[in-house]
């Protein structure tokens, strides 16, 4: 639900994530500014996988900054495939059915 939220915005959103990434690898001081937002970042969805495990009655059976970059990670790469016509991973189909079981995957029982 909150990714299908983000839904309009993703792709241009993407675009800009990932030049922004490529002009990191080449500066120190975006390099810098990308590490802090991405602090940022992976603390707010850290907090959010926490949240909803949580009202699962789940708890991450990996460490949950794994758990976060692993979910950020496989929804960077849908929206790459989808923003070059590679629906291997379809996008709907990550945020419906792929994350969810993946969550549920890396993550037991209180």
């Amino acid at each position: 639900l909150i990714l299908d939220r983000l839904r309009p915005l993703s792709r241009r959103w993407h675009v800009i994530q990932t030049e922004f990434t490529l002009f990191a690898l080449r500066s120190e001081e975006a390099r810098e500014i990308f590490r802090e937002h991405h602090a940022l970042f992976e603390d707010q969805m850290c907090s959010l996988i926490v949240d909803v495990l949580g009202r699962l009655g789940r708890v991450p059976a990996i460490p949950i900054k794994q758990l976060a970059e692993t979910s950020i990670a496989l929804y960077l790469h849908a929206l790459t495939q989808e923003g070059l016509g590679i629906e291997t991973l379809d996008i709907d189909e990550l945020t419906g059915t792929v994350l969810p079981e993946v969550l549920l995957g890396l993550s037991r029982e209180k």
